[in-house]
């Protein structure tokens, strides 16, 4: 049996210091972990100090510290080593049983190991920890190196962002790739579907489409709303280490929005018929629309989860395993797409459920994510308690008030595809219908794009405001903006000079409504650098918590311009002025936000100088 003036003092500079670190997280009510005492049988004491010198353990050790972290239990080992070969033996069997069960409860074990040598340490998870251990026991190698340990927790690293310190050029990047990938084959999702209905149904199929079009991006809507109000305020608590937090606000965003979402697929497929003709379907369009309705619709809440999980995943440093969600979901699309249309001949109805199929296992994908223990964000159980319920309403409520500017953008779209709908099919019949949702089809995608560019800056943009850094928030907005106004450049430039291209991806020639999207996506694509301005700028001030400008815009290119232009400018221009309508709301709605951004600046200015005559320096 070891003697406790034999091993007991081993590691004790480690401990020293992870003593005064708990201290420090107790008295700053960040967590609190105790070390724990092994009982010990005093054999030899000196007298005359009273101190015991020799003692064997009563008792064997479990692990030196047990407690609780923003409401994770945890327990670790304090190990420290002098080579750079730590041996197995040196963690006992009763150790590893210990911290198996407490792993079992839910609890994170681990230990964190010094190796003095090189003034390095370390964090050994219970899994690694395990993995060693086993090896040991089935033959292989009694020890481990700190080659095996440095490579683990490098591979652990690769995917981690550090917002606050990484340069904010590198830390877009990174963010930025992978969120406009996962965009763009979200955008494949979209684009699919009207190539496969338009080529392989008919332009009536492609009009019926656009006819509902309005009740997919409303949950989209919701998705954003809850995934952008949920994320702002985790980051912010993140920020804070307030973990525990973080983690119930994501959950609390998932669980409303499903439970939304379920209450109006229900109502919307209970008057399917009704909810067609309200959206502007004609009696040729009105069976084809409730066809398309009736199966997809009802996966509504996983086209939601699809969209709100992304924001979820990014924040939790993941944004490749995004990338990857959306990746399979619109792979799974095409895929079913085609084989559901031209092979099996199910039409409208293989067209949905190829859609519904594809969104349900990329939403299906971030659930299981969200459901591991190793994560930073992950589910966290809801209490019932009326105190809770209550805390839930307020958290609700300020995440949709933060979240709202990014459902009306999608509930914009589906104002322009209603109101346009509504003027189209006025002015040129269903043909006109049919033209007009190609523009439909092509206009998410650009969306996707800028809102992925948006998207990117959120999280840096968020978690900088938490921490008063202005100029890194500044920084990260304006790289947004430049890289957003770029893309929109490309963008009018390839629809103005390709829209016949572009048309034929998706209608033969043949059709009457071919001519008419011809002419009119070039006159389309003049909108394309303003509504770049106008996306990033209210993914800007929804990130540093100003929901009310990000409102405020939201509702003026997506209301209310729009629909005047859409009504107004077809008795100045013609025909051309239902094309005009939505760049000219685009174009009003920049001025705007450059009277706002003139606005500030000048009120900034007088508050530095109303403090340099008090002698006090502006924050």
């Amino acid at each position: 049996m070891p003697t406790w003036n034999s091993r007991g003092l081993r590691g004790s500079t480690l401990e020293d210091l992870i003593n005064m670190s708990n201290d420090k997280y107790r008295t700053s009510h960040l967590a609190l972990v105790q070390k724990i005492p092994t009982p010990i049988k005093p054999i030899n004491i000196d007298q005359s100090t009273r101190h015991i010198t020799l003692a064997y353990f009563d008792q064997k050790s479990t692990v030196d510290y047990i407690g609780v972290v923003q409401g994770i239990p945890v327990c670790f080992d304090a190990k420290e080593c002098a080579t750079d070969t730590f041996p197995i033996q040196n963690i006992h069997e009763h150790q590893i049983e210990f911290m198996r069960e407490f792993e079992k409860q839910d609890g994170i074990s681990f230990i964190i190991i010094y190796f003095s040598s090189r003034d390095e340490f370390y964090y050994v998870p219970f899994s690694d920890i395990i993995s060693f251990w086993e090896r040991s026991e089935n033959g292989g190698r009694k020890s481990f190196t700190y080659k095996e340990i440095n490579k683990m927790n490098m591979e652990k690293m690769r995917d981690s962002i550090d917002f606050k310190n990484t340069d904010i050029k590198t830390l877009f990047r990174k963010l930025l790739l992978p969120t406009v990938l996962g965009m763009i084959f979200s955008a494949l999702f979209v684009i699919t579907d009207g190539i496969f209905v338009g080529k392989g149904i008919g332009s009536d199929a492609l009009a019926a489409v656009n006819i509902v079009a309005p009740l997919w991006l409303f949950s989209t809507g919701v998705g954003l709303m809850f995934g952008v109000g949920a994320s702002v305020v985790a980051s912010i608590h993140l920020s804070h280490g307030k973990v525990k937090v973080a983690r119930i606000n994501i959950t609390q965003s998932v669980v409303i929005s499903s439970l939304l979402l379920m209450c109006t697929s229900t109502l919307f497929c209970s008057f399917a018929p009704q909810v067609v003709k309200l959206l502007g379907g004609s009696e040729r369009l009105t069976p084809l629309a409730v066809e398309y309705m009736l199966w997809f619709v009802p996966f509504s809440l996983f086209t939601a989860l699809l969209n709100s999980g992304m924001f979820f995943l990014r924040l939790d440093g993941s944004p490749n395993f995004a990338m990857m969600c959306n990746v399979v979901a619109a792979v799974l699309n095409i895929l079913l797409d085609y084989l559901f249309i031209f092979p099996f001949g199910w039409g409208m109805f293989g067209a949905a459920l190829a859609s519904a199929i594809g969104t349900t296992v990329g939403a299906l994908m971030i659930v299981f994510y969200l459901m591991r223990r190793r994560c930073a964000l992950r589910f966290h159980p809801i209490k019932m308690s009326r105190k809770s319920m209550q805390l839930m309403r307020r958290n609700i409520g300020y995440m949709c008030r933060l979240g709202s500017s990014a459902f009306l953008c999608e509930v914009a779209i589906a104002c322009m595809m209603f109101v346009g709908n509504q003027v189209f099919i006025h002015y040129l019949k269903e043909d006109g219908v049919a033209a007009f949702s190609i523009a439909c089809y092509f206009f998410p995608i650009i969306f996707m794009v800028y809102n992925a560019i948006a998207q990117s800056a959120q999280p840096i943009i968020s978690y900088n405001y938490g921490l008063n850094e202005s100029q890194r928030v500044r920084r990260a907005y304006l790289l947004a903006l430049k890289t957003a106004i770029g893309c929109g450049v490309c963008f009018a430039l390839t629809t103005i000079f390709c829209s016949p291209e572009i048309v034929g991806m998706f209608i033969d020639r043949s059709y009457p409504a071919y001519d008419i999207a011809v002419k009119g996506l070039p006159l389309y694509a003049t909108g394309f650098v303003f509504f770049a301005v106008n996306i990033v700028s209210i993914g800007y001030f929804q990130s540093v918590e100003r929901a009310k400008y990000a409102t405020v815009i939201t509702l003026l290119r997506g209301f209310i311009l729009l629909t005047a232009c859409f009504f107004g400018l077809p008795l100045l221009l013609g025909d051309r002025g239902i094309w005009l309508a939505t760049p000219l709301a685009e174009m009003l709605t920049t001025l705007f936000i450059l009277v706002i951004y003139i606005s500030g600046k000048k009120e900034h200015k007088e508050k530095s100088v109303s403090l340099d005559k008090m002698g006090c320096t502006p924050t």
